[in-house]
């Protein structure tokens, strides 16, 4: 049996493995009746809490913890967002977007 705290330190070093680098933790919602696994919420030590992803882990038959992550998009965000923004100013015409408007437009990263 995996209690919250060993999934917790399973999503840790999976991550810390994966992506060579510390995380934290903030909160976890376990799986059970209506969520089919679990969801760990975790955020790069070097970063924000804004640079919160989620872990995604599943116990399999075989007893094993299967993970995976949002970390990705956390990765992707500030050249994405440029990007969004770059395409949305060819578009739209870039006198709608001064210096002053651009520090308002952000691609959320919030998960629900």
């Amino acid at each position: 049996m995996y209690t919250p705290e060993v999934k917790r330190e399973k999503a840790l070093a999976y991550l810390k493995e994966k992506y060579k680098e510390e995380f934290v933790a903030t909160a976890m919602s376990e799986s059970g009746w209506g969520q089919g696994q679990d969801k760990i919420y975790i955020y790069p030590k070097n970063g924000t809490e804004e640079d919160t992803f989620a872990v995604w882990g599943n116990i399999w038959e075989d007893g094993s913890y299967a993970m995976s992550d949002g970390y990705f998009g956390v990765i992707i965000h500030d050249k994405y967002e440029i990007s969004s923004i770059s395409i949305l100013m060819k578009e739209e015409g870039e006198e709608y977007f001064t210096n002053d408007s651009r520090k308002y437009i952000r691609v959320s990263r919030k998960l629900k």
